[in-house]
C-alpha cells in the first residue's frame, strides 16, 4: 500500500475532468464477525471518499494534479413543528420577521457504529441515549450469522437452525431494549457458500460475487422471525427477544467491493449487471422481512456517492473502470429507467422497498456538489428523488405510495485527533448544516457514522468522526447533533431551523455585546423540527435556548 493510501489520501494526476468523483476511500465492514468484533475491516481502502472530504485546496476541478484529504460523516432524530411566536419590538430594517409558523416535515437523527458490539458497549448506551438519536443502524454480516448452509431438508427460515449464530446480535439488541431508540439492521456480505462460482481469482471483496437471492430471502425471513418481538430469548427463558422493525438490504451495492459484477460484456459494449443482481436480492429480502410482520420497514442499499466509467473492474482496490457504478445511474437501472431522460424499460420484477437510501459524502463542505452528473453528494439528493418520483408514477417502485428518503451514512473527522480533519468547531457546524440540508431535500432519517472515535490518538487505519472522543469526552459536535440549529439565508428572508432536545418554551437569541437578546419565543416539542423566519438584516451570533440547554452558537 502506498503512503498516500495508508494515510487516507489520494492524489489524482491528469485522469479526467471529473476529479472529485474519482477520489474514493472508505472503510467497509463495521461488524465483520464475532471473532474480530469491534474492529473495522478495511477490505478495500479505495472504495470512495473516506468520509467527508476536506480539500487541502479547493480549485475548480481540472485534469491537473490535485490532492484531496477525506474524512467521514452520519446523523439524528425528529418529527414535526409546533410554533407560537412572540411579537418583538424592533428598529427599522433590523426588525424580526414574525412569519406564521409553518408545518415542518420530520427528521429523525440516527447513529451507526460498532462500539455497541464491544466489551465496553454497555457503557456507551447511556451516551447514545444522550445524543437524542432515534435509531441506531447496526451492521449484521450474513456471513457471520449463517456461516454454513442449511442442512439438507431443514427449514432455512427457522432462526434456531444449526447453521445460524445470532448470539452477538441478540446481545446488542438487548442493550437497546427500553431506551426508546429503534434498532435497525444493515444486512450485507454473503457467506462464501451463497456466492456464485466463477468470480475473478484476484477479486478482493468477500461476500460480493453474485449472491444467491433465494438464500438471502430465506435468511431475511429467519432474521425477521428471530426479532419479531415474540421469539423466545435463548439466554433468558420466559422472555422474548426485542423486536426489530427496520432492515436495510446490503451495503453500497453500486460498488464492486460489496456487489459484483457491476458491468458485463455484451458484444463490444459493457452493460449494467449490478442493478439487476441487486433488484433480485432486494425483492427476496423484502418478501422475507415482510413475511413476518407486514409493517416491517425495508430500506434499499445506501448508494455510495461516486462512480467510474463502465468496464471490468481490474483495479486492485476497487477503483477503476467498472468498479463503481455512479449512484444516480444505478438507481435508474434498479428502477427500470434508462438514461437521464428516464425512458421506461421493461420491468418484469419491479423493486420493492419502503425507503431509498444514500451515503452522500462530499469532497468539501456539506454544500459541495458532486462534479459528475450521475454522482451524488449531500446537496444532490434531488438526482435520486427525481428518479424515485418517475418510478413511482410508472409502478416501477412497489408497493405504490410514498417512499421515504434516508441518508444512511455521513460524517466528518475532527482535528483533534486527526490532523487531517476539520476543526472541532467546523465539525459541529457541518453536522448542523448537513442535517438542515438533508431535511430541506426531503430526508426523513439521517445516520451519522460513529458515536465514538475509533482510537485514542491518530492512526491512519481509524476514523475520528465520533461525537465523543475515544475516552468518552463529548466534542462540540455532540451538542450540535443533540440540538441542531442553523440560521441560513432563504430567499428574501433568513430561516431559523432546529430540533430541540426537550419540550418547552424555546427562545432564539442574538448576541449583542456580552449578553444574549431574545428575538422570539415559540412553544417547542422535543425532537421536533421548528422553522421560523427573521429579517435578512440580522447578522452576528445566534443560539436557541430551551430550559437551561443552549444549542451551539451559529454565526452569520
Amino acid at each position: 500500500m502506498t503512503t498516500a493510501a495508508a494515510l487516507g489520501l489520494v492524489a489524482i494526476v491528469d485522469l479526467s475532468p471529473r476529479l472529485p468523483a474519482d477520489l474514493q476511500m472508505r472503510r467497509t465492514s463495521a461488524v465483520p464477525s464475532p471473532a474480530n468484533r469491534g474492529q473495522v475491516e478495511d477490505r478495500a481502502i479505495s472504495s470512495w471518499p473516506v468520509g467527508i472530504a476536506l480539500e487541502k485546496s479547493v480549485p475548480t476541478p481540472t485534469p491537473s494534479a490535485t490532492l484531496y484529504v477525506m474524512f467521514r460523516l452520519g446523523a439524528r432524530c425528529a418529527a414535526r413543528i409546533a410554533a407560537l411566536f412572540a411579537g418583538l419590538a424592533c428598529l427599522a430594517t433590523l426588525c424580526v420577521v414574525t412569519a406564521p409558523a409553518r408545518a415542518a416535515s420530520p427528521l429523525r437523527t440516527a447513529l451507526t457504529d460498532d462500539v455497541w458490539y464491544d466489551g465496553v458497549g454497555a457503557q456507551w448506551i447511556p451516551r447514545t441515549v444522550a445524543t437524542r438519536a432515534g435509531l441506531v443502524l447496526l451492521e449484521l454480516d450474513w456471513s457471520s450469522a449463517e456461516p454454513t448452509p442449511p442442512p439438507a431438508g431443514a427449514n432455512p427460515t427457522n432462526p434456531s437452525g444449526p447453521e445460524y449464530d445470532f448470539s452477538a446480535y441478540d446481545a446488542v439488541i438487548r442493550k437497546f431494549a427500553g431506551t426508546g431508540i429503534q434498532p435497525a439492521f444493515l444486512v450485507t456480505d454473503a457467506p462464501s457458500w451463497a456466492e456464485a462460482p466463477g468470480g475473478p481469482p484476484n477479486f478482493e471483496a468477500r461476500g460480493a460475487w453474485q449472491p444467491n437471492a433465494t438464500a438471502f430471502g430465506e435468511f431475511a425471513a429467519a432474521l425477521a422471525r428471530r426479532y419479531s418481538g415474540s421469539f423466545p430469548d435463548p439466554a433468558y427463558p420466559g422472555r422474548a427477544l426485542p423486536r426489530v422493525r427496520y432492515y436495510q438490504a446490503w451495503g453500497e451495492a453500486n460498488f464492486s467491493i460489496h456487489l459484483a459484477p457491476q458491468w458485463v460484456r455484451s458484444g463490444a459494449s459493457w452493460v449494467p449487471a449490478g442493478p439487476g443482481i441487486y433488484r433480485n436480492l432486494l425483492n427476496a429480502f423484502y418478501a422475507g422481512i415482510k413475511s413476518v410482520h407486514a409493517d416491517n420497514f425495508v430500506i434499499t442499499t445506501g448508494f455510495g456517492p461516486y462512480g467510474d466509467s463502465p468496464g471490468g473492474c481490474s483495479g486492485a482496490q476497487g477503483i477503476g473502470s467498472g468498479c463503481r457504478m455512479p449512484p444516480a445511474m444505478f438507481a435508474r437501472e434498479l428502477l427500470c429507467l434508462h438514461g437521464e431522460g428516464l425512458r421506461p424499460e421493461s420491468c418484469r420484477n419491479p423493486a420493492h422497498f419502503d425507503a431509498m437510501a444514500m451515503d452522500p459524502y462530499e469532497v468539501g463542505s456539506p454544500t459541495t456538489h458532486a462534479y459528475a452528473a450521475d454522482d451524488v453528494s449531500a446537496p444532490d439528493l434531488g438526482k435520486l428523488t427525481r428518479v424515485l418520483n418517475k418510478a413511482g408514477q410508472l409502478g416501477h417502485a412497489l408497493p405504490r405510495g410514498h417512499k421515504q428518503l434516508w441518508v444512511t451514512e455521513f460524517s466528518y473527522d475532527s482535528d483533534p485527533p486527526n490532523p487531517g480533519g476539520v476543526s472541532l468547531a467546523t465539525q459541529a457546524r457541518w453536522v448542523d448544516q448537513a442535517l438542515y440540508m438533508f431535511w430541506s431535500e426531503g430526508v426523513s432519517t439521517a445516520v451519522w457514522y460513529l458515536i465514538r472515535d475509533q482510537a485514542p490518538t491518530y492512526n491512519a487505519d481509524s476514523y475520528f468522526s465520533g461525537l465523543y472522543f475515544y475516552n468518552g469526552a463529548p466534542k462540540p459536535a455532540f451538542e450540535a447533533f443533540r440540538f441542531p440549529f442553523v440560521v441560513l439565508p432563504s430567499g428574501r428572508s433568513v430561516t431559523v431551523w432546529g430540533i430541540p432536545p426537550k419540550s418547552g418554551r424555546l427562545a432564539v437569541q442574538r448576541k449583542q455585546g456580552r449578553s444574549w437578546k431574545t428575538l422570539f419565543r415559540i412553544r417547542a416539542t422535543a425532537d421536533t423540527v421548528f422553522v421560523h423566519n427573521i429579517s435578512p438584516g440580522l447578522h452576528g451570533n445566534f443560539r436557541a435556548l430551551v430550559g437551561s440547554e443552549a444549542s451551539v452558537a451559529w454565526s452569520r
